[in-house]
């Protein structure tokens, strides 16, 4: 689906997040009746379930931002640096990796030639968690597509050792004791790490911050 209007790009990310905070809600409910052998199951189950609420919002919100940016058909000299870099990414690759001469001045003309003519944003399974999205690769991806990361950094370590290294551990098979008060504090600060992302991400689009000013 191609995302052209603001109202298109809210609703689309209304609904992301929306099926993964219920989701996140039920199986609370579920592990809070009792505490058996059966919950603690579901909590360590939910532990993962948060792990892939968190990956899976991050990349399908950033590449629900860079459709909208795409669909908006602006010039490459009309954006913003970090969205010139999105439109050119593989010529710059060349440019950066090549010890061809041959090679690095054909993708320089090329980039020099296209700065006046429509960007091409690639946004379909665009976005690389590495299927594990600790803090640096969050970091990596938050500034690929122009999210000022400061204040996440602070949770940086909570990311990496509640998040990831949990879920690392019950997804490898080993066995991790996880607790109800443990559980909700986990997807309580899961539930505000993709909301406070889901607002950078639509105040992007909003504010228009991905075109250059006037």
């Amino acid at each position: 689906m191609r995302i052209k209007t603001i109202h298109q790009f809210s609703a689309a990310l209304n609904d992301e997040i929306t099926w993964r905070k219920r989701e996140i809600i039920e199986l609370r409910m579920h592990a809070a009746k009792k505490d058996n052998v059966v919950n603690k199951t579901i909590l360590r189950a939910g532990v993962a379930v948060l792990y892939s609420h968190w990956e899976g919002f991050i990349k399908a919100s950033s590449e629900l931002l860079l459709n909208y940016i795409s669909n908006q058909k602006l010039k490459n000299d009309e954006l913003s640096d970090v969205y010139v870099i999105q439109s050119f990414k593989s010529h710059l690759s060349n440019l950066a990796e090549t010890k061809n001469a041959s090679i690095a001045v054909e993708s320089l003309r090329f980039i020099l030639d296209e700065m006046n003519k429509s960007a091409c944003i690639k946004y379909k399974n665009y976005v690389n968690t590495e299927s594990n999205l600790s803090s640096e690769v969050f970091d990596r991806i938050a500034k690929s597509v122009g999210v000022d990361v400061n204040k996440y950094m602070h949770l940086y370590p909570f990311i990496d050792e509640s998040i990831v290294n949990k879920r690392n551990y019950i997804a490898h098979g080993e066995y991790m004791d996880v607790n109800i008060d443990e559980y909700k504090r986990i997807s309580d600060r899961v539930f505000d790490l993709i909301r406070y992302y889901k607002d950078d991400i639509e105040n992007i689009a909003v504010r228009r911050s991905y075109a250059k000013g006037p």
